[in-house]
């Protein structure tokens, strides 16, 4: 069934949305900053966050690196994306504003 939907996914071309909205769905849940995250989008392997609060900006700042671990592990767990994650690519670098 898996490889039935990854099929039709990608005959769609649905792989880009469906993976950036895990990879902001992953933000909120690896980053802890849902509640001061303003705005979240993913392309070409960036994530970019704008967030409410320069504290937390500066705290995340210090994490990027775990964070993207994080994403990216969460990512090739999730049943539908880690077959697209070679094709749209995984987090590569948090750009904060």
């Amino acid at each position: 069934m898996d490889n039935l939907v990854r099929q039709y996914i990608s005959e769609m071309g649905l792989a880009r949305g469906l993976v950036n909205l895990k990879v902001c769905e992953a933000w909120d849940k690896v980053s802890g900053a849902g509640q001061f995250t303003l705005r979240r989008s993913f392309s070409n392997g960036k994530l970019y966050v704008s967030l409410s609060s320069s504290a937390v900006r500066s705290q995340l700042y210090f994490q990027k690196e775990t964070i993207i671990g994080e994403i990216n592990r969460s990512l090739s767990e999730d049943s539908i994306t880690p077959g697209f994650q070679d094709d749209t690519g995984t987090v590569k670098d948090i750009i904060l504003k």
